[in-house]
């Protein structure tokens, strides 16, 4: 009888690496893990904010990781979002769905279009 419990249900899925070092994986509370179901989509790191985001399409869900503590600062609900690029001190996220949701929550729909896990943002010319 092999065990299954939670730990064997919702495997870590995020780590840190820092050269010389071993991998450290993120012991984050369990309705944050639950809710990546297993899969996370995109990584993107914002250096101006030092923090880290992860998505899930499969969890439709975003969450934002401090990353020197590697402490969950911030989780958002979005169905089927995946894409994720650093944009000021935050993130812009796309969903499935055809949205394009800014980090202050403003959402853009574009419904022609249809969003996966590759996103970067170009910044306009000064």
């Amino acid at each position: 009888c092999q065990y299954r419990g939670p730990a064997a249900d919702r495997p870590l899925l995020i780590g840190r690496a820092a050269r010389g070092k071993d991998l450290q994986l993120l012991d984050m509370p369990q309705d944050v893990l639950a809710g990546f179901r297993n899969y996370i989509g995109s990584v993107a790191a914002n250096p101006a904010a030092g923090t880290v985001a992860v998505t899930s399409p499969e969890g439709n869900s975003l969450a934002v990781i401090d990353a020197a503590s590697g402490d969950v600062v911030a989780t958002t609900a979005l169905v089927e979002v995946c894409g994720l690029a650093p944009d000021g001190t935050g993130f812009i996220a796309s969903t499935g769905a055809g949205e394009i949701v800014e980090d202050n929550g403003a959402r853009r729909s574009e419904p022609d279009y249809v969003w996966d896990n590759h996103m970067l943002r170009i910044a306009e010319p000064a």
